[in-house]
């Protein structure tokens, strides 16, 4: 069965329920790869959803120091870390922030970061949502998805993954049979 938001809200299981059950991290990471059709249509799309707890920057090369290996996409940040995270991109007052959430969509890529697991709540529930919402739509044909963990010095380690959006639904809903 798959989660949909009538699921998420009368059973609360997030896309990162795994990596939390095995005690994995700090970081949490989930990526998503989609057709080349994709293109456009998943920024579109993420731009039209409301994302509570987020804020919507478009990174650009001008934003970045020179040397950065993809400098145009849309990056929405966790409100509370917003300023901070902006400086860091600019590499002016750079500082460390542990507890982050962050979602880019890169061209055919989607993919959300939560620092030392992020902060729960509104967070949780937003994520796994946009996450649902992309999978299910047919204008998205779904590639590849990873969850993983690991960052500040352990190595990635791959939790789940999957090619369709009906394994990826899936797995969010707490079946890990695929």
């Amino acid at each position: 069965m798959a989660a949909s938001r009538g699921d998420l809200q009368e059973n609360p299981i997030y896309w990162f329920w795994e990596i939390a059950a095995k005690g994995s991290g700090p970081d949490y990471f989930a990526s998503l790869q989609f057709d080349d059709s994709a293109v456009g249509h998943l920024e579109e799309m993420v731009r039209e959803l409301i994302l509570p707890g987020f804020k919507y920057i478009k990174v650009t090369p001008d934003l970045i120091p020179h040397g950065a290996q993809e400098c145009t996409y849309d990056l929405y940040i966790n409100q509370h870390h917003y300023d901070q995270m902006i400086d860091n991109l600019k590499k002016t007052n750079v500082k460390n922030i542990r507890i982050y959430h962050t979602i880019s969509v890169k061209g055919n890529k989607l993919e959300i970061e939560r620092g030392y697991g992020g902060y729960g709540g509104i967070y949780d529930k937003t994520e796994t949502e946009l996450l649902c919402h992309v999978t299910s739509s047919p204008q998205l044909s779904l590639f590849g998805w990873q969850i993983y963990a690991g960052g500040q010095g352990y190595d990635l380690q791959p939790i789940a993954e999957g090619q369709t959006a009906g394994e990826l639904l899936a797995y969010i809903s707490g079946n890990k049979a695929r």
